[in-house]
């Protein structure tokens, strides 16, 4: 039996079930998070951040659901509080969400008046280490058209590795803190990091010693026309002049079919139960009282 707490089914009600997509909560603590399709981010958010995403409230769909009117609230859950999101998931299409430092997979079917869920924590394959130039690396970088992220939900708006002249700069402002640093220039290395400092004009981007990280552990998301089908997470180190070390973890897809969904049904089920909006952790909803009691009794 496969975990329940990586991989689940949840089977979703009809009133939150429309002809093209089912309305789900999405879960995620106080971190960012982001979620994609293969059109690009339906959702961020960041906090201390100026950047908000949410195409769940601009789409006309969500109109004939339940709590539509209220797209996010707060929820305690095993004695941890939870931001919940409402977004729309659409039939057979991949849907990643990266928070919480994990990165999982939606993927929602119809199964008669009713709808089957999946979610997956996916679990990375390490790939061989590569070794890549500096042109390889950048076409790479550009080639992840939906975007790079950070496990915390962080997106990159540009993303660009260090040139030779960044890199050969960043060592010569480590070889000063190592000079200024009293214990270090004291020890069996001063004398060294003294004559390297004396001659600090002089050193290349030959000079510069391996290790140096030029890419940490980003998510890199691909997708064709229809749909997302490469998710990978990359680190990078300098280890001389145009070659780079290049670690890579691939993050496997699953397309659920519906039998593959009942069969999981029997084993990984987690129930949905209705959610209960508590206005005491959601106090901006007690400003629409009305709204609120009206979204409740379309429930009853």
């Amino acid at each position: 039996m496969k975990d329940k707490n990586n991989e689940f089914v949840q089977r979703i009600k009809k009133q939150y079930v429309g002809d093209d997509c089912v309305q789900v909560m999405i879960p995620h603590r106080n971190g960012g998070i982001t979620i994609l399709n293969c059109e690009g981010m339906q959702y961020h958010y960041k906090p201390n951040s100026t950047y908000f995403l949410n195409n769940y409230e601009s789409d006309k769909r969500k109109e004939k659901f339940p709590y539509s009117n209220i797209s996010s609230h707060k929820a305690i859950v095993r004695f941890k509080k939870y931001e919940f999101i409402n977004q729309l998931l659409d039939y057979n299409k991949v849907y990643i969400d990266i928070s919480d430092d994990l990165i999982k997979e939606f993927y929602a079917k119809k199964d008669g008046k009713e709808a089957l869920v999946a979610t997956k924590i996916i679990i990375p394959n390490e790939q061989p280490t590569k070794y890549m130039t500096r042109s390889e690396l950048e076409d790479f970088i550009k080639s992840a058209n939906l975007g790079i992220y950070c496990y915390d939900g962080s997106t990159y708006i540009k993303y660009s590795i260090a040139s030779d002249d960044e890199l050969v700069n960043c060592y010569k402002k480590r070889l000063i803190e190592m000079r200024k640093n009293e214990e270090y220039f004291n020890s069996s290395h001063g004398e060294l990091t003294n004559f390297i400092v004396d001659n600090i004009d002089n050193i290349t981007i030959d000079n510069v010693p391996k290790g140096v990280v030029v890419i940490k552990d980003s998510i890199f998301v691909f997708s064709d026309k229809n749909e997302i089908n490469s998710i990978k997470s990359v680190y990078a180190e300098f280890v001389s002049k145009d070659n780079f070390m290049v670690r890579i973890f691939d993050y496997p897809i699953t397309i659920y079919s519906l039998e593959h969904l009942r069969k999981l049904e029997q084993t990984n089920l987690k129930a949905t139960p209705e959610p209960k909006i508590s206005t005491f952790l959601n106090p901006k909803l007690k400003k629409d009282k009305k709204e609120f009691n009206k979204t409740l009794k379309l429930l009853k």
